[in-house]
């Protein structure tokens, strides 16, 4: 989402950003970043993520729950497939934005998808559509995709055509 607000609005609150408890700071009205500060950020937030992935660290085990890809199985060789699955995704999603600011970041880009590219097992990246990270909707109610539902059974197809244009450039 951060990759989809930077692309659509430009400079926006990050920093600041989910700090409105009295515990993170009562931040009611966070500043914006500057997009500039704020891709690298993310950049970096995801490379943590992934190599937090990579090393195993945690003992969740989502299993079924993970609507993305959980799995009814269970054991040490499902959750290994699932948070690879997850690791995958996190290193596409860093080559996607690494293209991304390739024109105005080009060396922040170039060392980016270097270090994806250049190690695989590392680093891996969705290769088939099967690993595609999706949700699934049955397509009956009342388990609809929210869009669809709320524009058309909700009549506000109208209020969502700035926004879905703006998510599909």
């Amino acid at each position: 989402m951060w990759s989809y607000l930077l692309d659509g609005w430009g400079d926006i609150p990050y920093s600041e950003a989910f700090k409105g408890r009295p515990e993170d700071g009562s931040v009611l009205k966070a500043k914006y970043d500057k997009q500039e500060d704020v891709f690298p950020a993310v950049l970096a937030d995801l490379k943590a993520l992934a190599d937090e992935l990579a090393a195993g660290i945690g003992t969740d085990e989502l299993g079924e729950y993970d609507i993305i890809y959980g799995s009814k199985e269970t054991g040490a060789a499902a959750l290994k497939a699932q948070m690879l699955n997850w690791q995958k995704f996190c290193n596409s999603l860093r080559l996607r934005m690494a293209t991304r600011i390739s024109a105005v970041a080009p060396a922040l880009a170039k060392t980016t998808i270097e270090e994806i590219a250049g190690n695989k097992l590392k680093y891996p990246v969705i290769e088939t559509n099967a690993e595609n990270c999706r949700m699934v909707y049955p397509g009956t109610l009342p388990y609809m995709e929210p869009w669809y539902e709320s524009g058309i059974y909700g009549n506000r197809l109208n209020n969502w055509g700035c926004l879905i244009f703006s998510l599909i450039i």
